[in-house]
């Protein structure tokens, strides 16, 4: 049994895509060693997933994939699932992400807690996986397991959907997601050349060089320095001593504090946790999505039965990471990237 032919063309595209590299270096005089292994190992990739839609193990058949939006950047594998597997306290569907040469991440979501969707009358499974921006071309093996059993594996990546998008523009959803899409491929590429040193293989290759260009963006376009004065609402004893923003996983923001006595901190709807190191309590905000990331998050900070309160925004960090010259260029990049992808956020979500 064969999965839709949505995922069906996405594989097709992704094999053209390879086949499209492969000529390239055929091409070229003379092509690298590099060139060579890379345009290969696409190949084999883009064939794998091609054969994956012939596969007859009927416990869990991939309908779908989609890369999410709203807010972090994820792989959602929608999935039909068999009766046997649906009543399952146990089983689940594992994620692994590559994790450099030699290492892996696992994810499991427990099929209890996938999402259940309807499309054409038929229901559908929907499991999550969670994507860093530098791991965006990376692609994802996806495997229910259940007990000692385990199912037909699938293959897909992020990048892999976005220019499945972008190739189908006569789609009005497609068409009007371009512009997220593009910035979402440039927020990856420069987190590849920050995070891993990347040169080759960026998740932005296919694009313009005036698409993936961010020289545009400077401390004056942002605009957005730290209004010092919102610290004058904490507790007498309480010193903020300022802030970093994350991109390696998910967007975290981070805000430093200083005092004698334990704090403790509240910001509504926001995932907090708290560390102490070298003197400071450190507040993380984590799960930022990108249309958050030019808004203000006013933090409760808690000092026994004394409350205040600090406003920080993510873009007064990255107002600082421009206007400091001392930042590298590649940081600064990634910067400019994260606020391109905002400014993307913002006209796709109004």
């Amino acid at each position: 049994m064969s999965v839709s032919f949505k995922y069906t063309e996405a594989s097709v595209s992704s094999l053209e895509e390879a086949l499209h590299q492969a000529k390239n270096v055929q091409n070229s005089t003379p092509a690298t060693e590099t060139q060579v292994q890379n345009a290969i190992q696409n190949l084999s990739t883009s064939i794998n997933a091609l054969e994956t839609i012939t596969q007859t193990d009927t416990r869990a058949i991939l309908k779908g994939c989609s890369s999410s939006l709203e807010g972090d950047i994820a792989l959602n594998f929608y999935m039909q699932l068999d009766s046997g597997v649906i009543g399952s306290e146990t089983a689940y569907m594992q994620f692994t992400i590559p994790k450099g040469e030699n290492n892996t991440e696992i994810q499991k979501v427990f099929v209890k807690d996938a999402k259940l969707r309807y499309a054409n009358g038929e229901a559908l499974y929907v499991f999550k996986c969670r994507i860093a921006p530098k791991e965006i071309g990376l692609r994802v093996k996806a495997q229910l397991v259940d007990g000692d059993s385990q199912a037909t594996e699938y293959n897909y990546s992020v990048k892999d959907y976005a220019y499945y998008m972008l190739a189908h523009k006569e789609i009005a959803a497609y068409a009007r997601a371009e512009g997220i899409v593009k910035a979402m491929l440039n927020h990856g590429a420069y987190a590849q050349m920050y995070f891993d040193g990347a040169s080759d293989r960026l998740v932005n290759d296919n694009m313009t060089e005036n698409e993936k260009d961010v020289s545009d963006i400077t401390a004056q376009t942002i605009n957005k320095p730290y209004n010092k004065n919102t610290q004058n609402f904490l507790c007498d004893g309480v010193v903020f001593r300022g802030a970093t923003l994350s991109l390696q996983s998910e967007t975290t923001l981070s805000l430093y504090f200083q005092s004698e006595e334990t704090l403790s901190f509240s910001c509504p709807g926001k995932i907090l946790s708290v560390t102490k190191k070298d003197g400071f309590q450190i507040l993380r905000i984590s799960g930022i999505a990108s249309k958050e990331i030019g808004s203000d998050f006013t933090v409760t900070v808690t000092v026994g039965e004394n409350s205040g309160t600090l406003t920080y925004n993510p873009l007064n960090y990255c107002y600082d990471v421009l206007n400091n010259s001392s930042n590298g260029i590649s940081w600064q990049n990634s910067v400019k990237a994260l606020y391109k992808y905002w400014q993307a956020a913002n006209i796709y979500f109004q």
